[in-house]
């Protein structure tokens, strides 16, 4: 996203990121240690979901 935005013009530079541990970053509800987006659900009523690489593309293209 940050890639993406910065090509476009949106940002001038990408911001420096760095993974933690969920434990670092403590929440009131618990979390999986790993955890996707399941989308057979969507699939199965026939929608197929788009690509977030594209959609981020279009939010892009209309940001000033």
């Amino acid at each position: 996203i940050h890639a993406q935005a910065v090509a476009t013009g949106k940002m001038q530079k990408a911001p420096e990121l760095g993974a933690i541990p969920t434990s670092a970053y403590p929440t009131p509800a618990k979390r999986p240690a790993f955890s996707v987006l399941d989308c057979s659900k969507i699939q199965e009523l026939g929608v197929t979901p788009s690509d977030w690489r594209a959609a981020v593309a279009r939010v892009l293209s209309v940001v000033e």
